[in-house]
């Protein structure tokens, strides 16, 4: 798992849950297919990319920075240590083969409390980031005049991608590979017999109008060799629906909604890295975030909701509003690091919705890729709470699925048809 340059598990909003599930879905098809796999991509949505909210920027961060602990994980999880390094080689070298839009940028890390500060460079160093060192205040504003701090961390080597891009570029290279992308095709569940999985899939539409009932019909049953969950806020409930799967090997979730503000009435923005204050609890605080045209905005904060239902989550039926009078707060916060702001220059931008595995006031859970050892079930692949940063993690977490799970189906198709009721009606 890469992670950002504070060296946390906590996550930030600027690489989007629907941005992450998009990209982990492309580029572990691009992977497998690549090995001469036969794979099947399956999409509630009409198009590819981004779900939910329109008002979300196309531009998300590629941060060269590592928040895991050396060594810490869970269940499978497959980006600790040397793997972190190499997904950072695989990225920088990924970003200049396929040119992707793309200017690297110094995040400066601004620190509430100095004694962390020593702790997230060990930390970074550990995991192999290159360049960081500490700065003093006036250091830091002689970098950025607008900034007002008394220490902070420097990361060099970190910067920003079109994600959009990004997701159509890994989304060619599968379909090259002979992926088949179904769209308006929803995985309503599964059921496990005889060691075999069988994934229920119903038209989106019909799911509409069944919105609510329980007892879905299925239009199509597949039955893949290899079955990868990578479906993002709905991958706990999908799996929820997957009969004959143990409950008890899943891990509980949680929602929070991160809003940000964009800055509005200046021509010039009032910084040229991206700068974050000390993590809170459930993100990272409300930090400013680039564009790659320039422009300004704030956030995430972080609002803890209520979960979603099964087929609300698989149709992406949730609130990602945003509130107006959440403003206040953001001009408290960001007024800490940038006093110069005026009032009434904030307006309301998107809000992004993120599953989560630890709740409230609990420490950051880690991701979890769950396979065949923790649940039992040949040929499931289970990716939880794979959140920001997901999308940067996305090239590692496809290289290790593949080579960790695509020797089930090495020798032969990925799918099989044993009965002859198996008709995909649309």
């Amino acid at each position: 798992r890469r992670q950002h340059p504070r060296f946390r598990k906590e996550l930030d909003w600027s690489e989007s849950e629907s941005d992450e599930k998009s990209a982990r879905e492309s580029e572990t098809a691009r992977v497998a297919s690549s090995r001469r796999l036969e794979v099947g991509v399956r999409r509630a949505s009409v198009r590819w990319g981004p779900e939910g909210d329109g008002g979300r920027s196309g531009d998300r961060g590629r941060r060269r920075g590592n928040r895991r602990r050396e060594g810490a994980g869970s269940e499978g999880a497959g980006c600790a240590g040397a793997r972190v390094r190499f997904h950072l080689r695989h990225w920088n070298q990924f970003s200049k083969q396929r040119g992707h839009p793309c200017r690297d940028l110094l995040p400066l890390q601004f620190p509430k409390e100095i004694p962390k500060l020593g702790d997230l460079l060990k930390r970074g160093t550990e995991n192999g980031v290159e360049g960081l060192r500490i700065l003093e205040g006036s250091e830091a504003m002689q970098l950025e005049p607008e900034l007002h701090c008394v220490k902070a961390l420097l990361s060099p080597c970190s910067g920003i991608i079109d994600s959009h891009s990004l997701m159509l570029s890994l989304l060619g290279d599968a379909e090259r590979h002979k992926t088949t992308l179904s769209f308006n095709s929803t995985v309503i569940g599964g059921h496990v017999k005889d060691k075999h999985i069988q994934l229920h899939v119903s038209e989106t539409k019909d799911v509409e109008k069944g919105l609510g009932d329980c007892l879905l019909i299925p239009q199509v049953i597949l039955v893949p060799k290899l079955v990868i969950n990578a479906a993002g806020l709905s991958a706990i409930p999908l799996a929820k629906r997957f009969h004959g799967l143990c409950h008890g090997v899943l891990p509980p979730s949680f929602y929070a909604r991160g809003c940000y503000f964009t800055l509005s009435k200046m021509k010039i923005p009032p910084f040229s890295r991206l700068i974050y204050p000390i993590p809170e609890d459930g993100g990272l605080g409300v930090h400013v975030t680039l564009d790659l045209d320039g422009h300004v905005k704030f956030g995430p904060d972080v609002e803890w909701i209520d979960s979603a239902d099964d087929i609300p989550s698989f149709l992406n039926r949730l609130d990602y509003s945003v509130d107006s009078s959440r403003s206040g707060r953001f001009y408290a916060e960001i007024k800490k690091y940038y006093p110069n702001l005026e009032d009434g220059s904030l307006e309301p931008g998107y809000a992004g919705i993120r599953i989560k595995l630890s709740g409230p006031g609990k420490p950051p859970a880690d991701f979890v890729i769950q396979g065949e050892e923790t649940h039992g079930i040949p040929g499931l692949v289970n990716l939880f709470g794979i959140e920001s940063p997901g999308l940067t993690s996305s090239l590692a977490i496809a290289e290790y699925i593949a080579s960790r799970f695509s020797n089930w189906h090495c020798s032969s198709s990925a799918f099989s048809h044993p009965h002859e009721s198996f008709k995909p009606i649309f």
